[in-house]
């Protein structure tokens, strides 16, 4: 005996086996200006936030 399978089943299987890859792609802004000053100010507030970073603070030194 034949078993069917709906095109939701055959669909369900296959994303299962499948390896997929995503990349995310977000905005994070831009130093004020194009100067070291504004951009190590920007890179400070930036990597200074630990939503950006996620490890122990004590690893970061």
């Amino acid at each position: 005996m034949r078993r069917c399978l709906s095109k939701f089943t055959r669909w369900s299987l296959s994303m299962e086996t499948s390896k997929k890859t995503a990349l995310l792609l977000i905005n994070t802004g831009s130093p004020d200006q194009p100067t070291e000053t504004a951009v190590r100010s920007y890179f400070t507030e930036f990597l200074g936030d630990q939503r950006i970073v996620e490890l122990p603070r004590w690893k970061w030194w």
